[in-house]
């Protein structure tokens, strides 16, 4: 009977062999300019790899724990012991390092993501709060003149997700009127903010609208 250290060792050495191209891969990808569905396909598999590592890692463990609470039974001396301790333990801090590399640099990449998606939320909200709340109601009035004319509001009125018929994979919308009908409120929307802008910054020339006595 094989000795089962044995047979999970050739799989873990096996599989950090392939993390360990999977890694030199998304490294080039890391150090690209733009990150792609690859990048994000890349890291997802890598951790998955790392994670199943990580579990044979422990498993390893186990049965050098066995062998351990019985060495007549399984003829192990002290040196083949430390030998298999050794290669948990580096392969482990191998595993780590990359899983820890990697994280860093999607977490890294997610946090100027939202960072730039809170300062477009602040510019919108500084808008509003200076009565210009018209710029999101655009989109709602085009809506309702498109009822009136006998469309459904569902045609017009879709997730943020699908602007310029985009869904969230970033594919094409599968609706093409849906696709103009965004197209049309998304430029409704950009010329009354920018109305709004043109009026902050006084293109008008309107003063301040008296207050009743």
């Amino acid at each position: 009977m094989q000795d089962p250290f044995l047979a999970v060792k050739e799989e873990v050495e096996h599989s950090v062999e392939v993390v360990v191209n999977l890694h030199k891969k998304w490294l080039d990808l890391a150090a690209s300019a733009s990150h792609g569905d690859e990048f994000e396909w890349t890291s997802s598999e890598l951790l998955s790899g790392l994670r199943s590592i990580e579990w044979d890692l422990q498993d390893l463990e186990d049965t050098v724990s066995i062998v351990e609470s019985n060495r007549q039974k399984f003829q192990l001396d002290e040196a083949e012991l430390l030998a298999r301790k050794d290669f948990i333990e580096s392969t482990r801090q191998q595993v780590t390092h990359m899983r820890e590399e990697v994280q860093s640099g999607t977490s890294g990449e997610g946090a100027s993501t939202g960072c730039a998606t809170s300062k477009g939320s602040a510019i919108m909200g500084a808008l509003q709060g200076k009565g210009y709340g018209s710029v999101a109601t655009g989109e709602e009035d085009l809506t309702t003149d498109i009822e009136m004319n006998g469309k459904p509001q569902h045609d017009v009125a879709g997730p943020p997700e699908e602007i310029l018929g985009m869904d969230t994979l970033g594919m094409p919308a599968v609706m093409p009127r849906r696709h103009t009908c965004k197209k049309i409120c998304l430029c409704v929307c950009c010329l009354l903010l920018a109305v709004a802008i043109f009026a902050i910054g006084g293109g008008f020339g309107v003063g301040a609208i008296p207050t009743p006595g």
